[in-house]
């Protein structure tokens, strides 16, 4: 994620980016990035999600925890 930033910078382009490790299926984790966000820039103009995960199997073999937890991240947050 350093190195995205760091080639952001190199390339001047417009704006700042900012890389922030989070786990979006974690509640937790959500909250304490919005704070991070909160205390650091004054809050969150836009949030633009691109998040997102499936396994590499067959749909007829997934169960329904996996599918559960991949709608959980995909469609949910």
């Amino acid at each position: 994620m350093n190195a995205l930033a760091d080639t952001f910078v190199e390339k001047k382009y417009p704006g700042v980016l900012v890389p922030y490790k989070c786990d979006v299926s974690k509640d937790e984790e959500l909250e304490k990035m919005f704070e991070w966000i909160e205390n650091h820039h004054g809050g969150v103009d836009v949030c633009v999600n691109n998040a997102g995960f499936s396994y590499d199997k067959p749909l007829l073999e997934i169960t329904g925890d996996e599918m559960r937890a991949m709608l959980d991240v995909n469609v949910s947050r």
